[in-house]
């Protein structure tokens, strides 16, 4: 090669080369600084970079004209290109100017050149040119697109070839993937630029709304590379989504012969969205089969250079979700003091299936708001965190989260909470209580509530406690309490009431398969009742049941639930039955105050015990328990919402947490304990407990004392108050004793210990007489069996060899109930068995009245001979 020629071409690229890069701008104020790099001049006071983006910053005067303007000499066979986004309403006296060629550095004056002008009386986005300052438009642009009065991201594009053929595009996204072209026009005015630059007139209160970015200004840029897929999502059995990289072009786009899913072929119709031009809308044929995945391949469908997609492949599956598909696996309803976590509430979910799930139009809701989700993607065996938008900074860090405008405020000591697809289908739904924590240490805040198996997904508080996390939580991630804890009891009838004469509702303890529950042919009605429908309601641990015949007052009817199995498949067993009548309304003591619980241990909740002391079915939500203020004024009434049937002869418990007096007390009747929002406010020392119908009448009422409590006892907290007698006065102090210490200080909806037993005469005995603790089945222990006269005996029960030596206490100063028993099961004080021989059993016994009582019984310990 020759020399000469190789010097002279070196020369020639050293020449061009600063030409070059001088000609093309590229700015994205990423340096939060438009003086270094691409230098920006003019009113350099009133701009600012600091949020990366340029950005008026001009005084707060109407009007106010401000500039930047940076040196380019492109005019022809090129591209410009910018992002900007006016933060208010455009109009003639707030708009920007953005100028793509100009002979002056000054914009403000007699300039002349090409310019984008966004905003105007008619809200657009359009092409001018201007000679010496008098300016004319050349491409019109839709009217309308600047619409906001807040947020107007937008992309500008603007090409021009060497002929002067120029094009106008918009992309209202503001990311460039979805231009718009507003026109096209021949001009061959200016062939010649010196500066670029942007120009805005603000009024006053918009001094810092206008912002600019991602300044192009280079040769054109030619695409030549194909549209890909980016995503397939399902919108129903018959309609699939496509989204392609970059907008297509509209007939490609909409031949449906460019499109074939696997088993499935040909689409039947394809839609180009109306306004993303890179989503394109499938219609099929014949409906998907559910839980299947599919491939779509896309063949010739070009984008707007003409670039064709060959052999684009995508795989999507169609899966509608079951109920229990995703569950509410985690809620911090209390996030206050923090432990380790920030102070904020969130719930999270957990998509147990092995399928994608897509959360658009779902809803989340507590027990007073819905709240719609917006489009995610849960994929299987992950966790989203669903908090509100100003936690989602804070909380991002531990996983997937998901930031809502707006959030059910989680109660503290309970809410229910409830999961629906975008048809309404309930996919879970949770009843929590303070009481889930199961531990009085974490309940007061700071701690989360966690699921303990996801695979016993109706398992409720057998299922939650607080998590063991030093966080205080486990958000994102598995749950700290995490462990294989199978439900394998059978779900059971709770009770039924009555809706009105052709309809009742039966209440079950968990949720049931709600397609087994619903059919007629598992109930039966005994006098006859013929069912005609069955409706699952809010968790499907409810269930309304209709009548084709009319429900018969007076008549006292029992339903049978079979076949009907809980969410994994328990099936019910004999607690499947529930009574109901067409309740009566009560008069004066047809319903009586039979014990309350004023002073609960700490962290407790008071309870107030009815009892229905006539012939008549009664509702509880026809009755009102409250109290009286200084004045006698009734206050603070509380109802039973729901309804509560409470038959002859039967008891019932009303209290602001069920799970608690569970949990704290041995309840035989759990099913009658009913939960209500709220009690009066009962005091320690003393106070008055009133019941009355909802129309005003008083049906009984009690001016409980403190001072009836028993006199020897160390502590009164957790201590209730029994009544003695259904027919003495309710007001009689006498009639009133405290629960024995053998039941637990309390007997809610159940007999009371210190209930009278007329018939009785403080009779001891035991049996067997001979027990023989060997485990063998056989009288293994030692039954020490008393029925009393009164209540308020107090009881020491020992045991001694026949040399008269103790070897067991059984009791010290125990508090009796009326009737009871105690155990000697053969072991002695020093937890080794006692030898075989004879024993005496000493039953020492006395009231506050005066009244000592003690009785030697005789047993005989035997053992099998070697």
């Amino acid at each position: 090669m020759n020399l000469l020629f190789v010097r002279k071409f070196f020369c020639a690229i050293l020449f061009l080369l600063p030409f070059t890069l001088s000609a093309q701008v590229l700015d994205n104020f990423n340096d939060n600084d438009f003086t270094v790099g691409t230098l920006w001049s003019g009113d350099d006071a009133e701009w600012t970079a600091a949020t990366g983006q340029l950005q008026t910053n001009g005084p707060a005067v109407t009007p106010t004209t401000t500039h930047l303007s940076t040196s380019s000499t492109l005019a022809s066979n090129c591209q410009w290109e910018f992002f900007a986004n006016p933060k208010c309403s455009t109009s003639s006296g707030n708009y920007m100017e953005v100028f793509l060629t100009s002979d002056s550095a000054n914009l403000e004056g007699l300039v002349s050149g090409y310019f984008v002008k966004i905003g105007n009386t008619n809200d657009e986005v359009s092409l001018y040119k201007k000679v010496a300052g008098a300016e004319t438009m050349i491409i019109d642009g839709t009217d309308g697109t600047v619409s906001s009065s807040s947020n107007n991201p937008m992309k500008v594009k603007v090409t021009c070839d060497a002929s002067g053929n120029f094009s106008l595009y918009y992309d209202n996204t503001g990311t460039g993937a979805n231009y718009i072209l507003q026109g096209t026009v021949n001009d061959l005015t200016f062939t010649t630029s010196a500066y670029l630059g942007v120009l805005v007139k603000y009024s006053a209160s918009n001094n810092t709304k206008y912002f600019f970015d991602d300044v192009y200004a280079g040769p054109i840029i030619v695409d030549v590379t194909p549209p890909s897929i980016l995503t397939a999502t399902v919108i129903d059995a018959t309609h699939v989504d496509v989204g392609f990289s970059e907008a297509v072009e509209l007939n490609t786009a909409q031949l449906n012969l460019n499109y074939s899913i696997t088993t499935m072929g040909f689409p039947s119709a394809a839609v180009r969205d109306a306004g993303n031009f890179s989503l394109v809308h499938l219609t099929l044929g014949t409906a998907m089969q559910n839980a299947t995945t599919y491939t779509l391949t896309c063949n010739g469908v070009q984008d707007n250079s003409g670039n064709a997609i060959s052999n684009g492949t995508i795989q999507f599956s169609y899966y509608q979700p079951h109920q229990y598909d995703v569950l509410i696996n985690e809620i911090m309803a209390n996030p206050t003091p923090t432990v380790g976590l920030p102070d904020a509430e969130w719930v999270e979910f957990f998509n147990r299936s092995a399928f994608n799930i897509d959360l658009g139009g779902w809803t989340f809701s507590d027990a007073t708001s819905d709240y719609t989700l917006p489009f995610y993607i849960l994929a299987p065996d992950s966790f989203l965190i669903l908090c509100h938008a100003s936690d989602y900074a804070s909380l991002s860090v531990f996983g997937n989260a998901l930031g809502l405008s707006s959030l059910p405020s989680l109660n503290d000591d309970g809410d229910s909470l409830k999961l629906r697809d975008g048809s309404g289908k309930l996919i879970n739904a949770v009843n929590y209580s303070s009481s889930w924590y199961q531990d009085a240490l974490k309940d007061g805040g700071g701690w989360s509530l966690e699921r303990i198996d996801p695979n016993n997904p109706c398992g409720g508080i057998n299922d939650w406690k607080a998590s063991t996390n030093s966080n205080g939580g486990t958000p994102g991630k598995r749950n700290s309490v995490f462990a294989n804890n199978p439900d394998t009891n059978a779900p059971e009838l709770l009770r039924a009431i009555i809706l009105d004469n052709q309809n009742i509702r039966l209440y079950f303890n968990e949720p049931l398969d709600s397609g087994i529950a619903i059919l007629t042919s598992n109930y039966s009605v005994n006098p006859s009742l013929t069912v005609s429908s069955v409706i699952a309601k809010n968790d499907f641990s409810v269930v309304d049941v209709s009548f084709s015949n009319v429900i018969q007052s007076s008549t006292v009817y029992t339903i049978t639930a079979t076949n009907i199995s809980d969410c994994v498949g328990n099936i019910i067993g004999s607690n499947n039955t529930a009574r109901f009548a067409i309740p009566d309304l009560p008069n004066s003591l047809d319903v009586i105050i039979n014990e309350i619980l004023y002073n609960p241990a700490s962290g407790g909740y008071d309870y107030v015990e009815l009892y229905n002391h006539s012939e008549k079915t009664l509702d509880l939500n026809q009755l009102i328990i409250a109290s009286r203020d200084d004045s006698g004024a009734i206050k603070d009434p509380a109802v039973c919402s729901d309804g509560f049937l409470l038959l002859p002869g039967e008891f019932a418990v009303l209290t602001e947490n069920a799970d608690w007096v569970k949990a704290n007390y041995m309840t035989p009747n759990p099913q009658n304990i009913v939960e209500v929002s709220a009690l009066p406010s009962f005091n320690d020392d003393e106070g008055k407990v009133v019941l009355l119908t909802n129309t005003g009448n008083i049906l009984d009422e009690l001016h409980y004392s403190d001072k009836w409590q028993f006199a020897l006892l160390n502590t009164h907290e957790g201590v209730s108050l029994e009544r003695i007698s259904y027919g003495a006065a309710t007001q009689d102090s006498l009639n009133w004793h405290s629960a024995a210490s053998t039941v637990g200080f309390g007997t809610p909806a159940y007999v009371n210990s210190q209930f009278q037993n007329p018939n009785a005469d403080n009779n001891i005995t035991i049996e067997p007489p001979t027990f023989s603790p060997d485990q063998d089945g056989y009288n293994d222990v030692l039954l020490i069996n008393y029925n009393l006269d009164a209540p308020g005996y107090v009881a020491t029960v020992s045991v001694f060899n026949d040399r008269g030596v103790l070897v067991r206490s059984i009791a010290k100063n125990a508090l009796l109930e009326q009737k009871g028993f105690f155990v000697w099961d053969g072991i002695t004080d020093e937890k080794i068995r006692a030898e075989v021989g004879a024993y005496i059993i000493w039953f020492q016994y006395f009231d506050l009245r005066g009244n000592v009582h003690a009785e030697k019984k005789i047993a005989v310990l035997a053992g099998k001979m070697n």
